[in-house]
């Protein structure tokens, strides 16, 4: 599951959850989950490959 976490940020991002409720569950600061949303955007738009496998 934690591979799925930006689409799942994203998704709830999109039925309406506000970044600072995202920041708020995620223990994480507002621009980092702005980051995230905005870099899952561009992916989803882009259709570019998400890479979940540090090691390659």
């Amino acid at each position: 599951m934690l591979q799925l976490w930006p689409l799942l940020v994203y998704r709830e991002h999109q039925k309406g959850k506000s970044v600072a409720d995202l920041a708020l569950a995620l223990k994480m600061p507002e621009f980092a989950v702005v980051e995230r949303l905005e870099a899952m955007k561009l992916c989803l738009e882009r259709q570019v490959r998400i890479e979940t496998d540090p090691t390659g």
